[in-house]
């Protein structure tokens, strides 16, 4: 895959946030991951995070947690839950993506399922 098309799908971002949600700032990019942040008046926040794998892996806090594996989009993903806050890692489009929100897991699944490059 062409370098401008790995960075292409950088754009990656889901089409689904539930009602009262708003993005908080504008998305941030940089040159290997791209992210965003959408909040309500009640101070719940959903942040998406797309990012090119280089070698390292992103690390997340699991002590004391039952993390599950699924399958999403025909790979293994990741899903967890802690102190009110949903952790949803998975592979797309050859890029790592993950969505932290304090939001129940079935709603978290729903805003990954909508995840994808815009059509404009």
């Amino acid at each position: 895959m062409a370098d401008g098309e790995i960075y292409a799908r950088l754009l990656l971002r889901p089409h689904y946030i539930p009602d009262g949600f708003y993005l908080l700032d504008e998305p941030f990019h940089a040159r290997t991951f791209s992210t965003r942040s959408y909040v309500d008046d009640y101070g719940n926040m959903i942040t998406f995070m797309v990012a090119i794998p280089e070698g390292s892996r992103t690390a997340y806090d699991t002590e004391g947690v039952v993390v599950e594996e699924i399958e999403f989009l025909g790979q293994p993903a990741f899903i967890w839950e802690n102190k009110g806050v949903t952790y949803f890692v998975w592979q797309q489009d050859g890029l790592e993506c993950s969505l932290v929100a304090n939001l129940p897991i079935n709603i978290v699944v729903e805003i990954a399922n909508s995840v994808s490059i815009p059509k404009y």
